[in-house]
């Protein structure tokens, strides 16, 4: 949720953690942290890049638009009727990988060299 991203931004605030670059499991978590950091006047992309996962509506229309991962939602989901219907006729369904795409929107950059 947007607040569990919240909350893990303040924890990697609080341990003054060293990174430059944080990637979360959904676009929701990437926006609380997003939102934390800027609040504390972390600047996206500039001191961190910050990454989400499924490309939610939101994502692109974020304070920093978030660059994320879009997944191939249709095909996931013919996928898994597919392997349901194997089960179904006792079969092994086939093992399959699906390819997503990045979408590189401003929340990210190259790292900032040291001075």
């Amino acid at each position: 949720t947007i607040e569990e991203g919240a909350q893990a931004a303040e924890q990697m605030l609080a341990e003054k953690a060293s990174f430059t670059a944080v990637q979360t499991v959904n676009d929701l978590i990437a926006i609380g942290v997003c939102r934390v950091f800027l609040d504390r006047g972390v600047r996206i992309p500039q001191d961190v890049s910050v990454a989400g996962f499924g490309n939610i509506l939101t994502a692109e229309n974020y304070r920093v638009p978030l660059t994320t991962v879009r997944q191939p939602k249709h095909r996931l989901g013919l996928a898994a009727v597919e392997s349901m219907l194997a089960l179904l006729r006792g079969e092994r369904p086939e093992t399959r990988r699906l390819d997503a795409e990045v979408i590189v929107r401003q929340s990210t950059a190259p790292p900032a060299r040291p001075a």
